[in-house]
């Protein structure tokens, strides 16, 4: 991105990178997609089946008499919608499962796809388990800032990370303000290419703020 580029630009020129000490990261975001929709292609398939059965049961249980759901409290027309949503989610998971191929990892071995969005990943984090990216930053020791960054749908950040010394001291201000101070803790978009620009424009916004604290005179 041209931006991102231009920016950093401007951060050398007023002397706000060293370029001799980095630290990288990396900051485990959810994203637009759902963790009920994950699961290998096994998983998924009885998950379809599950609903299929849920189904089953509802529409046995829509031709009992009026008295018996007044009785339960169930009317005609919510049964009648909560079947048409779970028609609309089997239908949903049969297409995905006709149109794609499960998700292998590094190793060969399936791996949890998800339907809304199959570049994301589900990740541990000290928030819970998300379904989401771990963006990446790699920033410059001398005033935290972001020198690149890159999202991945996957938990573990990148090898080589142990090279670069301080990082908690370096990095951990850097996340901290976007998510604390800047409300960034969130990706809106779907697809690894989407989500790679979004999150460079948080990654953006994060330098920006450094240019402005410390002025166009520093340096």
């Amino acid at each position: 991105m041209f931006l991102f580029r231009d920016i950093l630009l401007i951060c050398e020129e007023m002397g706000l990178l060293d370029g001799t000490k980095f630290s990288l990261d990396g900051l485990k975001l959810s994203s637009n997609a759902s963790k009920e929709w994950s699961g290998t292609k096994s998983d998924l398939k009885k998950k379809k089946e599950k609903i299929e059965k849920t189904i089953k049961y509802l529409m046995n249980r829509h031709i009992k008499s009026d008295k018996e759901e007044a009785s339960n409290g169930i009317n005609y027309s919510e049964r009648k919608k909560q079947i048409e949503k779970l028609k609309v989610k089997a239908e949903k998971i049969e297409k995905w499962l006709s149109e794609n191929e499960g998700r292998q990892g590094k190793r060969g071995k399936e791996i949890q796809s998800n339907i809304t969005d199959n570049q994301s990943a589900k990740m541990k984090t000290s928030h819970g388990v998300i379904q989401g990216y771990n963006c990446q930053a790699l920033v410059d020791s001398k005033h935290q800032i972001i020198v690149h960054a890159e999202a991945f749908g996957n938990g573990q950040d990148e090898e080589g990370r142990e090279i670069y010394s301080e990082r908690i001291k370096i990095i951990e201000p850097v996340f901290a303000n976007l998510r604390i101070q800047k409300g960034m803790d969130y990706l809106t978009l779907r697809g690894k290419v989407k989500v790679n620009i979004q999150w460079l424009l948080y990654c953006i916004v994060h330098n920006i703020g450094k240019i402005g604290g410390y002025g166009m005179g520093y340096g």
